[in-house]
């Protein structure tokens, strides 16, 4: 990834969760969740895999920076969980 990015002035990035949940009632809900960031030259960090080392975040850590519990309170999966839990609590 870095090398394929290294020359590009455009390096915007982010992580993309998708979920999906049909109720006993076949209600549809659809939720997605974003988190913005850029990929750096420059890996850092020990915490995470794949792309966490280079993804960096607008506070200029990467997220293989970030402890075990700030990456689960801002990671894109964390924010679309949370978001289902809030739909899912006003059906019941």
């Amino acid at each position: 990834m870095i090398k394929r990015v290294k020359d590009k002035t455009n390096k915007e990035a982010e992580f993309v969760c998708c979920l999906v949940c049909i109720t006993t009632d076949n209600e549809i809900i659809s939720i997605e969740e974003r988190v913005k960031g850029t990929i750096t030259n420059n890996p850092r960090g020990i915490n995470g895999f794949g792309f966490d080392p280079i993804f960096e975040l607008p506070s200029r850590k990467t997220m293989a920076e970030l402890s075990g519990e700030e990456k689960n309170y801002i990671s894109h999966r964390a924010l679309a969980f949370r978001k289902l839990k809030k739909v899912l609590e006003g059906i019941s």
